[in-house]
């Protein structure tokens, strides 16, 4: 697998996106934009839960731990 180098300026447009898609999702507690912005085949690495491998590995565990944080609160 070849790596492409990708100019500052386009990493950062896309972080900014990003970040902007994260903060929607947290107000709207809608996290499927959040969850499409990752690739069909994503690898998740989440350093407490493990590695989830697609995104409806990772759908399932932001809803449910989002869900339950905001019933925490």
């Amino acid at each position: 697998m070849r790596s492409k180098t990708f100019p500052r300026d386009e990493l950062s447009a896309a972080f900014e996106q990003f970040e902007v898609t994260v903060d929607r999702a947290a107000q709207t507690r809608d996290w499927d934009p959040w969850v499409e912005q990752y690739s069909p085949d994503v690898v998740y690495v989440e350093h407490a839960v493990g590695t989830m491998n697609g995104r409806e590995e990772v759908r399932a565990w932001i809803w449910k731990t989002m869900e339950t944080f905001r019933a925490a609160t």
